[in-house]
């Protein structure tokens, strides 16, 4: 039985590893994404590298202030976009009237990203769910609604 668990567990890891990321060291990462980083984020130690196949980019996860961030970059070192996950309470107030006033008033928050990229500063997906429907809407910190956003 524990050598099935096992053989499990290692089918399943083949199988889920191109839907996530694929873990790479650091020297794998092109010089040209490492120094993106480095001039976006100096000062700031990098504790894992991924490869999103699906994706093309090269996922970048790191702790700044205290909060842990994904930065993502084209392999040629163009950055893409940075995301943090954060709590309701740190939903900005206009984002949160915008959704009271809606269709969605009585929905629940499930999850909230805090996006940067070029076109955005700063960008909130939230993600909001009743029953077994899900939706997820994009805000400006002002409240406005954003449609049409595909960063990931």
């Amino acid at each position: 039985m524990r050598k099935l668990i096992i053989f499990c567990a290692f089918v399943l890891s083949f199988i889920c590893a191109p839907l996530f990321g694929q873990s790479v060291k650091e020297n794998q990462v092109p010089l040209e994404v490492r120094n993106s980083f480095k001039d976006k984020y100096p000062n700031v130690y990098v504790y894992e590298w991924e490869w999103v196949k699906k994706k093309n980019y090269y996922e970048a996860e790191f702790i700044m202030r205290g909060n842990e961030y994904d930065a993502y970059f084209n392999p040629d070192g163009t950055w893409v976009f940075t995301k943090r996950e954060i709590k309701n309470s740190n939903l900005p107030e206009p984002i949160k009237l915008t959704i009271n006033n809606s269709e969605y008033a009585h929905w629940k928050i499930d999850d909230i990203d805090e996006y940067s990229s070029p076109q955005y500063d700063t960008l909130y997906r939230v993600e909001l769910k009743q029953q077994k429907q899900k939706v997820k809407l994009y805000f400006l910190p002002d409240g406005k609604k954003v449609g049409n956003v595909n960063f990931y």
